[in-house]
């Protein structure tokens, strides 16, 4: 009976070894926004690895246009917060 009771406990304890989650392998990634993303509207999805995800910009009243490039800065909740990654000539979209 102690060894069922014990087993559950030394295995919290004994596993720190963790894994990275999806959630943590897209920050950095790129991603094309599929729905204009806007904060003051509250929309916007962004396509990554084949799944859709709901995004926004870094920046408080920021807009990005469909089809654009970004770059996942990090993920609060369900939500990507990306940011319009530069053109060749140095803009930012």
């Amino acid at each position: 009976m102690k060894k069922m009771l014990a087993r559950p406990v030394a295995v919290r304890f004994l596993n720190k070894d963790t894994l990275k989650t999806n959630v943590d392998r897209v920050i950095g990634m790129e991603g094309i926004v599929a729905e204009e993303i806007s904060n003051l509207a509250g929309t916007g999805k962004v396509s990554l690895g084949g799944n859709t995800w709901t995004a926004r910009t870094e920046s408080e009243g920021g807009i990005i246009p469909k089809e654009t490039v970004v770059e996942v800065l990090r993920v609060e909740g369900v939500k990507l917060i990306v940011k319009g990654k530069e053109k060749e000539g140095g803009n930012e979209t």
